[in-house]
């Protein structure tokens, strides 16, 4: 890594753990003094980087849909805060709450944020990517555009930020976060992705360590139970996964029980508000939560109504120490949740469409296959880097039994010393069990797997807290800490190696989970560099090859490398839905002019013969030139332009349901797959998928029906067109991406589809068609 890549990792990561506790500790403290609460130094120091990162998002958020760029409004922010500084230290009152500071708690974050940015620290920021899913390249859009544009700019803005605008209008939380360190740090939105999604465990020890101090008084076994739960496998997965919704979402998630039980507990308006920002907080980042957080809270609350009806009966101690009234809890509750409306008011169109997806069905389901599997307990602790975990069995069986011990250990807890905060961790820890109990568990495996993933931190936390309680008992066994260290030991090696293997090309390779070993291999690396440096050309992107989306998902990270560029792309990178304007190539060329002010570039993914002298870089996989006159560009177009041409022979032998569609031509795997499918009938309908896009429906009408078909299929990438010949009917459609799994190189699939039943459980889809499938050459 050179020295200059070892400034900017250094830069973007010391500006991720400064901005919580710059705008997060006098946040806390005036807060505090405004709602009359007493906070001990230790808590302010805690719960200051998620109290600034939440009044970052809901801030910036805000003033973002004002079409005030976080660019913008980040200098108000950080002057809001030096502000807030000045208050806190010019009275005594307030600047004794700093002292003293918990040098040992901050130095545990600091360290559980290195051991999960292993990867990050071996690659340098610039070439970063997890694992690399396109999940990433959305979210760097969206920071780039929330950072430096107005929010109701339209999708004629640069190609790269087509996909921000797509999404702009979903759950924005987490980039509006990323952007504010964009603006922030001076790097880019790439750069300091990494160093924004591994605020997620730094964030979750800190919530952990507040948590803790609720049952042990020891500071030093409170750091340990918190720095296992932040260092558990499973919050390396998400972030690693670039699933940065769901990762920047937890932190929060652990404060909910504290919040909630406190205005259950003692319901007013004090309470109430900071319940009511932190669930704004949440809807911001991961708005399909925002349900389930309410169902544990609105429990809660009817239960503090009851409890003289049902805690006699049971037996039970409750800790309340008055009674309330009928229907006070719950009022304070809606009040908490006219708060988060009012405090992110831009996003109410937003909300309720986004927290239907809650429910939704089976979608994306091919993302955790393992989800119902023993294979999905291992890989809580194991990761997702691997095959079949080793040990699989062993693994998978510490982990349930760990869970067990869990659950086990709280309801006692729960049984003899009753609170509404436990109530809430409880119910917390059992929601993955949701989809079990409404028996839909076989349609809801991505959601199930996704709640297991976002409370692990939960179980690990609890069974050091618990564990260490009966130790702490008991002089006579290993001390509470020991116990707490040596777990923690265990989690931070299984986590470190987890993390650092993700910045190995073959690990990646070999998981099939994202496609970062196609963007942190050397050669690309020269590529980021050489284009990053460029500006005010005109680049030609003429790239397609045999990996991700067809050669799409490298052209997308192309297109933000040379973004300070006027950039064509051979092929588009998003849907035809959301890309109207770029539906064909042809459309896309004849908005400039072939003749450029400045001579264009082209990055090829081939060499083009007869114009080797026009090569200003090369490499093993890129090729990078500038041609001399517009002839040169549109040979080098034309020599790149892709048609794929096939004709087949079809014929029915076996029955056929009319409501099922038989597999013609398949290629790629789940997650990366193009299927061309049949349904039977009066007229037969062909249907074309290309995994994760919109389907394209085919009816060709006249003679395409009956159980002997000759099919003729072309498809123009660059057009995106398809065109089908079905027993001399023909019928065209646009391809919803110029990209497409049919092209691969190796076998062909005719009439078989093994690894695929479903696509996204759009429709049934048999295994093989009913009869014989001929290529015809």
């Amino acid at each position: 890594m050179s020295i200059v890549e070892v400034g900017v990792t250094a830069r973007v990561i010391a500006v991720a753990w400064v901005c919580g506790f710059a705008v997060g500790v006098p946040a806390v403290i005036l807060g505090a003094s405004a709602l009359k609460l007493k906070v001990e130094s230790w808590a302010a120091w805690a719960l200051a980087p998620l109290v600034g990162c939440g009044a970052i998002i809901l801030v910036c958020q805000n003033l973002l849909y004002l079409d005030i760029p976080v660019a913008r409004s980040s200098l108000g922010v950080w002057s809001l805060a030096a502000i807030g500084w000045l208050v806190v230290l010019l009275s005594p009152h307030r600047r004794a709450a700093l002292r003293p500071v918990p040098l040992l708690a901050l130095a545990a974050g600091g360290l559980v944020y290195l051991i999960h940015g292993a990867g990050l620290l071996r690659l340098g920021a610039s070439y970063y990517y997890g694992y690399g899913w396109d999940d990433m390249f959305n979210y760097v859009a969206q920071a780039e555009l929330f950072a430096y544009w107005p929010f109701s700019s339209s999708d004629t803005t640069p190609n790269f930020l087509r996909a921000a605008h797509f999404y702009k209008l979903d759950r924005i939380g987490q980039s509006v976060l990323h952007a504010f360190l964009v603006a922030s740090s001076g790097a880019d939105a790439q750069q300091t992705f990494g160093a924004t999604i591994l605020l997620a465990p730094f964030l979750i020890f800190f919530a952990l360590l507040a948590m803790a101090r609720r049952f042990v008084a020891s500071m030093n076994v409170s750091i340990l139970a918190a720095a296992a739960g932040a260092l558990a496998p499973a919050v390396a997965t998400v972030h690693l996964e670039c699933f940065f919704s769901q990762a920047m979402s937890m932190p929060f998630l652990v404060l909910w029980p504290l919040a909630v039980g406190r205005l259950v507990e003692s319901p007013g308006w004090r309470p109430a508000i900071p319940t009511g920002l932190l669930l704004a907080v949440i809807a911001s980042i991961y708005t399909e939560l925002v349900p389930i957080l309410l169902g544990i809270a609105l429990v809660c609350a009817l239960a503090r109504e009851t409890e003289k009806l049902w805690a006699g009966r049971l037996g039970w101690h409750v800790g309340s120490v008055e009674p309330v009234r009928a229907g006070r809890a719950t009022f304070w509750l809606l009040f908490a949740l006219l708060v988060a409306f009012l405090a992110n008011l831009g996003f109410r169109h937003s909300a309720l469409a986004i927290m239907s997806r809650t429910t939704s069905g089976d979608v994306l389901g091919m993302i955790y296959p393992w989800a119902y599997r023993p294979e999905g307990m291992a890989r809580l602790w194991v990761g997702n880097q691997v095959g079949k975990p080793a040990g699989m069995a062993v693994a998978a069986v510490a982990s349930l039994v760990l869970i067990g011990i869990a659950l086990i250990t709280l309801a006692v807890r729960l049984r003899r010393r009753f609170s509404y905060f436990l109530l809430v961790l409880a119910l917390l820890m059992l929601i993955p069990a949701g989809p079990l109990a409404l028996g839909k568990a076989s349609s809801h495996s991505y959601q199930f797997y996704k709640l297991v993933l976002s409370v692990a931190p939960l179980y690990v936390f609890w069974l050091i807290i618990a564990v260490g309680e009966r130790l702490q008992a008991n002089p006579g066994r290993l001390p509470a800490y020991a116990f707490g260290a040596l777990f923690a030991a265990v989690n931070a090696a299984l986590v470190f190696s987890i993390a650092s293997a993700s910045a190995n090309p073959e690990t990646v390779a070999k998981s099939h989970r994202g496609a970062a070993n196609l963007l942190i291999d050397p050669d690309f690396h020269h590529v980021r560099e050489l284009l990053g440096a460029t500006s005010g050309r005109d680049v030609y992107l003429l790239w397609v090859d045999n990996e991700m989306y067809s050669g799409s998902y490298r052209t997308a990270w192309l297109e933000y490398f040379a973004r300070n560029n006027r950039v064509i792309p051979m092929i588009a990178t998003i849907s035809v839905h959301s890309d109207p304007v770029g539906v064909a190539f042809s459309k896309r060329l004849s908005q400039i002019e072939n003749q450029s002010a400045a001579a264009p570039l082209v990055v090829s993914w081939k060499q083009h013969p007869g114009l080797e002298n026009r090569k200003l870089y090369a490499n093993s996989r890129v090729f990078i030139y500038q041609p001399a006159s517009a002839a040169e560009l549109n040979s080098m177009i034309e020599d790149t332009r892709i048609e794929i041409n096939r004709k087949l022979d079809l014929e029915v032998v076996d029955e056929t349901a009319p409501d099922h569609w038989y597999p013609v031509w398949v290629s790629g795997q789940p997650g990366n797959a193009s299927l061309l499918t049949v349904q039977f009938g009066e007229s037969n309908t062909f249907r074309y998928d290309q995994w994760g896009y919109p389907p394209v429906k085919m009816v060709p009408g006249g003679e395409c029906r009956g159980n002997r078909m000759k099919l003729e299929l072309r498809m123009s990438l660059f057009d995106r067109n398809i065109r089908l010949v079905c027993n001399g009917a023909v019928t065209e459609a646009a391809l919803p991406l110029s990209a497409t799994s049919l092209q691969l190189s190796g076998p062909v699939r005719f009439g078989e589809s093994p690894l695929i039943s479903s696509l996204e459980g759009k429709y049934p889809l048999d295994e093989a068609f009913p009869g014989r499938i001929t290529e015809v050459p």
